[in-house]
């Protein structure tokens, strides 16, 4: 399965630079490209989530990509890819160049219903993406693909509700099968309602139901959550906060199972 993924990125890449470069045809075929490029410098007081020798480094982050679009008058297809370079002050550390693709599309089915599909895939080492609630902290290489499907329908003026299911695939690139390192798939229920109070500003109530299967020693579980989101759209910019409950059950017996108030603020 990666090397299928990583085959369908590069075809899209090599066909977003043609698009890039010759935008005389994709003005005739109502595509869309541009050329992206982010810089960052970050430093991490314990790099290696050593308890004992602690470790700092600094590293510096280059992200050149670029993006793809194509629209119609009820459709909307966005590719973008983007290299992952990271070079650190580290001299023991190797520098490390990630990836990541996402291949998104927009369908107006009627006027009420609208359907979003989407698949992001990366390879990384930031294990911030693994697990937002577990405490799971290392520095190992590891390929995770995640494909979206969401239905929306709009059946009152100021109500929406969604409907959709997600899976994401994780595989380390050295299985060596540690509670840190444990390839595992992920299945996930969507469901939202959400109340627009007005065009800038929602009230979301969402539940998220999800399944985990590790293959090494790391328990599988079951998840329920739900949270209460509220956002605000500014001209500039956008704000958003959320609160929730969210209880993890653990398949195996020795394990108790886990309560907590996720929350998160994002400008």
């Amino acid at each position: 399965m990666r090397l299928r993924y990583r085959s369908l990125f590069i075809t899209l890449f090599v066909v977003a630079s043609f698009l890039y470069v010759n935008p005389g045809f994709a003005a005739q075929t109502n595509l869309s490209s541009r050329l992206l490029l982010n810089l960052g410098i970050q430093y991490d007081s314990n790099f290696y989530y050593d308890p004992v020798d602690e470790r700092g480094v600094t590293t510096y982050q280059v992200q050149p990509g670029i993006e793809l679009g194509y629209e119609t008058g009820k459709s909307e297809i966005a590719f973008r890819y983007m290299l992952d370079a990271n070079y650190y002050n580290e001299s023991a550390e190797d520098d490390f160049y990630g990836q990541n693709a996402s291949l998104m599309g927009d369908f107006e089915l009627s006027d009420r219903l609208s359907f979003n599909l989407s698949d992001n895939f990366s390879y990384s080492r930031d294990s911030a993406a693994l697990d937002e609630l577990g405490n799971t902290r290392t520095r190992e290489k590891y390929y995770q693909n995640r494909l979206r499907a969401l239905f929306s329908l709009d059946f009152e003026p100021k109500f929406t509700t969604q409907f959709g299911y997600q899976n994401w695939i994780t595989n380390y690139e050295e299985d060596t099968l540690t509670a840190g390192n444990v390839d595992s798939m992920g299945n996930q229920g969507i469901f939202d309602l959400v109340y627009h109070l007005n065009s800038s500003t929602s009230l979301d109530l969402e539940y998220h139901y999800w399944d985990m299967d590790y293959d090494g020693p790391v328990s599988d579980y079951t998840s329920n959550q739900l949270s209460i989101v509220a956002r605000k759209e500014f001209r500039i910019v956008d704000l958003e906060a959320a609160v929730g409950y969210q209880k993890r059950e653990f398949d195996e017996p020795t394990l108790e199972d886990i309560e907590v108030v996720p929350y998160r603020f994002t400008l």
